[in-house]
């Protein structure tokens, strides 16, 4: 959070280390790598690359409001707008009438969002600009540290991607070959089966080959909710996050903490690595923070918090449902505590999960409640007791609701390991 420390990182499924020992024989490692096995030998937390869905917004709210969009204004939240003849909806079809930009991150206004990437694409020129356009949409996601890797001391992390028109036209180069043959021969082999669509297929291909280097008011819609072709890892995003929590300061994350001895004396500590500045305004990342902190009390993460000790601890954070075709909805949820004094942030996606409200900010709670030593348990039995004597009264035993903290006095560990004669690692000191 505030020096890019790593405390904890996890990717399931997972394997034993233990088979490195001595060698390992091909079956292993095959099944390791294996697709039916879950790609166990993949991090997906440093090495995934999915699309981010609406948390993503902070990006998107970021650009709008560094490009002239008043953070004071209410905008349109439809159920859905039209762009280009293809419909675009917020999620099952809701409507919120006129709206802050405060209440589009609440609530997860798809709609707002859909109209700043479109105008945005309107005012860079459309579809033939004129002169270089200012992609503030994708120049503001550079600058949140997507696209690029974080710079973690592992290997093979991945740099996700944030298309704009530069990269539309170079994958348009790079497929044109492709598509012009299927444009011209169609897909005989899906004909045999599904004869309407190939022919989809063959018109979509075609399409592709004459004029597929075009940035579409579609993709820039898609982009502006962390779809179409945007693509994060889970690492990326909870940096991004750290970032706006600390107010404003990218790290490079880092998982070692020092380098020791073999006798336990220090040889080198790490230092934190400064790897940018979100490209934000004070007061753009203070209304960002307020926005956040109220979704898992009166908005999308709600229903996962409830009977959380917000009133101890402030979680803020942001849901996402991430789409991708043929597949089913992955679920996201990037958030850091407290949200008044922030020590963690913590992302946690579900690939193929469900709603981020559903399976993924769950999820997230109970990894604060580890970390904090909070029971849900006893704190739902706790609301369900409230709600039937009244509201608790101030001074109430905290005993109820807590078990043994993680992480005692709710901050990370700021000592070294202590190393015994016989080269173990003794407990590590705060």
């Amino acid at each position: 959070m505030r020096t890019g420390g790593v405390i904890a990182m996890a990717s399931v499924p997972t394997y034993d280390p233990s088979v490195w020992q001595g060698g390992i024989d091909q079956e292993t490692f095959d099944e390791m790598l294996s697709e039916d096995a879950g790609e166990p030998l993949l991090s997906r937390a440093l090495q995934g690359q999915y699309p981010p869905g609406s948390t993503f917004k902070v990006s998107s709210l970021s650009a709008a409001a560094e490009s002239g969009y008043s953070l004071r204004s209410t905008y349109a939240c439809p159920g859905s707008i039209n762009v280009g003849g293809q419909n675009f909806a917020n999620y099952a079809g809701q409507g919120h009438g006129s709206i802050t930009m405060h209440r589009a991150i609440v609530v997860s206004c798809n709609t707002v969002f859909y109209n700043f990437g479109y105008q945005m694409w309107l005012s860079d020129g459309g579809l033939h600009p004129q002169g270089e356009p200012d992609e503030a949409m994708a120049n503001m996601a550079r600058g949140y540290g997507f696209g690029s890797p974080t710079g973690i001391d592992l290997p093979y992390e991945t740099s996700g991607r944030i298309p704009d028109r530069a990269w539309k036209r170079s994958f348009w180069e790079a497929n044109r070959e492709t598509n012009c043959h299927r444009g011209e021969h169609g897909y005989p082999d899906v004909a045999e089966t599904n004869p309407s669509h190939a022919a989809y297929l063959k018109r979509l291909a075609h399409e592709h080959c004459v004029e597929g280097f075009e940035w579409r008011a579609g993709e820039a819609v898609n982009f502006a909710i962390g779809q179409g072709d945007v693509l994060v890892s889970p690492l990326q995003l909870a940096n991004a996050y750290a970032a706006i929590a600390n107010g404003g300061t990218l790290y490079e994350p880092r998982v070692g903490k020092a380098f020791v001895s073999a006798d336990g004396s220090v040889v080198k500590e790490i230092e934190p690595a400064v790897a940018g500045r979100l490209p934000v305004s004070e007061q753009t990342l203070s209304y960002l923070q307020a926005a956040l902190t109220e979704v898992p009390k009166a908005g999308t993460a709600s229903g996962a918090f409830g009977g959380f000790p917000q009133d101890r601890v402030s979680i803020a954070g942001k849901t996402g449902s991430a789409d991708v075709v043929g597949r089913q909805v992955s679920s996201w949820f990037a958030s850091y505590a407290p949200a008044d004094d922030p020590q963690f942030a913590i992302a946690v996606l579900v690939s193929q999960g469900g709603t981020g409200g559903a399976t993924a900010a769950p999820i997230a709670r109970e990894i604060y409640e580890g970390i904090y030593g909070f029971s849900g348990e006893d704190a739902e039995a706790k609301e369900d007791e409230e709600r039937e004597d009244g509201e608790g009264e101030d001074g109430e035993d905290d005993d109820e609701v807590r078990s043994e903290p993680a992480l005692p006095g709710g901050r990370p560990w700021s000592g070294l390991p202590a190393v015994r004669p016989d080269g173990s690692i003794d407990m590590l000191d705060r």
